[in-house]
């Protein structure tokens, strides 16, 4: 059995991701959590002098975006809504994992958008600041069919 076999063999699955554009019909998607998002600034940032910002004050910048590959993740997402605000002036550097996104960011080669309970994983030196309109947000959606429960993905990828 393959990992996509166990994505739609899963009664329940819990995935940061906004599957409910590609899932089958016969397959439920409910919202479970939301939280708001901040914006990472390295050390010495532009940014820093500022309560807060917009989507749009972020063109021009690079926006490191972890799992940027997941494309109906929320990192993704953001990176999309993003750019769209910018009107296509935003440049993006890809990585793994949150871990190096904001070792990025401490590095000062970008700004990160992260959701707020990452707010205390940042590096010493990186600032967080809030956005203008709360509607910047992370969500988490849970699929569910019937009765069992999916473990995931990452435990069968170990060698």
């Amino acid at each position: 059995m393959g990992n996509i076999d166990l994505i739609y063999n899963a009664d329940i699955m819990i995935s940061p991701c906004d599957f409910t554009k590609t899932k089958p019909e016969n397959i439920d998607a409910t919202l479970a959590t939301t939280q708001s998002a901040l914006l990472a600034i390295p050390p010495y940032h532009h940014f820093g002098e500022e309560p807060s910002v917009s989507l749009f004050d972020l063109r021009n910048e690079t926006l490191i975006v972890p799992y940027a590959t997941e494309l109906e993740g929320p990192y993704a997402q953001l990176s999309f809504i993003a750019n769209r605000k910018c009107y296509g002036h935003l440049a993006k550097i890809a990585v793994t994992t949150e871990e190096e996104a904001l070792l990025q960011v401490e590095l000062g080669y970008g700004v990160m958008i992260l959701p707020h309970h990452l707010k205390h994983h940042v590096h010493v030196h990186t600032r967080t600041i809030s956005f203008q309109i709360r509607s910047v947000l992370f969500q988490s959606m849970p699929i569910t069919t019937l009765i069992r429960v999916m473990v995931p993905l990452h435990y069968f990828s170990k060698a």
